[in-house]
């Protein structure tokens, strides 16, 4: 099998699935989802949701063919994270009992420079 149809299976389908499953989970009506009595609980899944999200992003970018330095790998991860999360506040918009917030693309956007961070320091999780 080439080297391009390896990497869909093992690069891009990931981290496709996983868009799919923030916007599913942003589909839920907010009286579906359990309501925890912490402060800034949300923004901390926000923060890890999309650190999962930049660890996905910069693994497939950085096993493509593109060269570009880390740094350049890095910005665009928050900035596709920061775009990703614009585009989920304002579905979550529509929804019954959601609201969209600016602070949590914030998160969103901290949170995908830090899982693009953490695939690059750590060799071991490649």
């Amino acid at each position: 099998m080439s080297k391009q149809k390896r990497y869909f299976p093992r690069f891009l389908l990931p981290l496709i699935l996983y868009l799919i499953l923030i916007f599913f989970m942003s589909s839920l009506p907010g009286k579906e989802i359990p309501d925890v009595d912490i402060p800034y609980f949300d923004k901390l899944l926000h923060l890890m949701e999309y650190a999962v999200l930049g660890f996905l992003l910069m693994r497939g970018l950085k096993n493509s063919e593109l060269k570009f330095s880390n740094i350049s790998f890095i910005i665009f991860t928050a900035i596709f994270s920061t775009l990703y999360g614009l585009s989920d506040e304002f579905h979550q918009s529509f929804v019954p009992s959601r609201d969209a917030s600016l602070l949590d693309v914030l998160f969103d956007c901290i949170g995908g420079a830090i899982g693009g961070i953490v695939y690059r320091k750590t060799p071991f999780l490649r």
